[in-house]
């Protein structure tokens, strides 16, 4: 009866070790995905990265940073042959797939940020409106109720 557990522990502990490896791979896969890939050509063809740091411009292996259900924050290492820094990506996923938002490199030694991309939003957006509605917007509710005091009823 003592290794009655026995099999059942060992399968437990290879499904949990299958699913940490399943999570990491994922992981990895949206840090080097689309989002990654984009940034990289953001950061290589942009004008004042190439002057400041030179072509060409050699990225590390080494990918960090946060991923969320819908964008991730990207951080990678860049070499140039005259510079080297970190960039920083922020991108978003919706239904057609990941966008890189905004794309800020810094250079090694400073405290100054070239930003290759920044979030712009459109009038499409659907972030909506932070504007105060119009003065003349009435807003329609329901009467307050009233309760009878005597009998507590509304």
């Amino acid at each position: 009866m003592r290794n009655a557990g026995k099999p059942l522990l060992i399968l437990c502990s290879l499904a949990g070790f299958c699913g940490f490896i399943a999570l990491v791979v994922h992981v990895y896969q949206v840090f080097k995905g689309p989002a990654f890939e984009q940034s990289v050509a953001m950061v290589r063809e942009h004008e004042q990265v190439l002057e400041q740091f030179g072509s060409p411009i050699d990225v590390s292996a080494l990918v960090t940073g946060n991923y969320f259900v819908y964008g991730a924050m990207i951080q990678y290492e860049i070499e140039g042959p005259l510079a080297s820094g970190t960039v920083y990506a922020m991108a978003s996923k919706d239904a057609d797939g990941w966008v890189v938002d905004s794309v800020f490199v810094q250079p090694e030694g400073s405290d100054d940020y070239i930003a290759v991309s920044t979030y712009e939003p459109t009038e499409f957006s659907s972030a909506g409106s932070c504007e105060p509605p119009d003065e003349d917007y009435k807003l329609d509710l329901p009467p307050e109720p009233t309760i009878d005091t005597a009998t507590n009823e509304l």
